[in-house]
């Protein structure tokens, strides 16, 4: 079964394109995911993905440089690129790096379905299987024991991020409402430090980023699709001070909000 490892600094892409990917209708397995190149470098040097979808625009190793370094270690690897319309310069180089393909942002199900099916067509294609590649990673070992690595680690993986996933998923479930980190340190029983180099570790962002991040697109969707006024998407998106959300949106986005309604409108 071909695994898919997601790579992208966004959580909110990443947990989207999980979303999207029809895994059981391909025969997919998940191979995890990676918040930046560093960790997308290592972690498909152990977990031996078929399939990569990677953003090109990351802190630290960007995905040119991930491209160069996956091609050399892991030739077999398809990659396909994730790209925004404003970013596609980076798209073209990675077609010139060996990318097998790209989808735009925002990533559509239909779309992504689509290359994913062109790209195990490919493996096929080539003969590349999941049993073949894990037997030049791994030298003698058996199915057998690849299989039970592989439960063992995704046991791991799963008790590592149920803390921060459960932070992530209150987030977008109650945006709107007031939200601190050492609400959530009292309620896991953590010390905030702690909870807070963890959810770092786990996500690549820091709890207050991970926040205001999921409230600006929320307010930019409102912006977009909607005709509130702006201190109502404030409120809505969970600032009370509309001066402040003003602020915090022109920071992030780079443009007031009525500038930005004005260029989407």
């Amino acid at each position: 079964m071909p695994k898919l490892m997601i790579v992208d600094d966004e959580i909110w892409v990443r947990k989207g394109i999980v979303k999207a990917v029809d895994w059981q209708g391909l025969g997919l397995q998940p191979a995890g995911e990676a918040a930046d190149g560093e960790a997308a470098y290592t972690q498909a040097l152990i977990e031996k993905p078929h399939l990569m979808l990677m953003d090109m625009r990351m802190p630290g190793m960007d995905g040119r440089q991930l491209l160069r370094l996956l091609k050399e270690k892991l030739p077999d690897l398809l990659i396909i690129v994730v790209s925004g319309f404003s970013h596609f310069e980076y798209t073209r180089e990675a077609i010139l790096y060996g990318a097998f393909d790209y989808v735009l942002k925002p990533v559509k199900k239909t779309e992504l379905t689509q290359v994913l099916a062109r790209a195990i067509e490919e493996l096929r294609r080539r003969g590349i299987c999941t049993e073949s590649m894990e037997s030049r990673a791994s030298g003698t070992r058996t199915r057998e024991e690849l299989g039970r690595e592989s439960l063992l680690s995704q046991a791991a993986v799963s008790r590592l991020l149920s803390i921060s996933e459960s932070i992530v998923q209150e987030i977008v479930c109650g945006y709107d409402k007031p939200l601190a980190l050492s609400d959530f340190a009292k309620k896991y029983h953590m010390h905030p430090d702690y909870l807070s180099r963890l959810i770092k570790k786990e996500t690549g962002k820091n709890f207050s980023d991970l926040l205001t991040e999921y409230r600006i697109e929320k307010a930019k969707e409102l912006l977009e699709r909607t005709n509130y006024k702006y201190f109502e998407i404030s409120t809505l998106v969970g600032y009370e001070d509309y001066r402040y959300f003003s602020q915090v949106f022109k920071r992030s986005v780079g443009m007031t909000p009525g500038e930005y309604k004005h260029r989407t409108g």
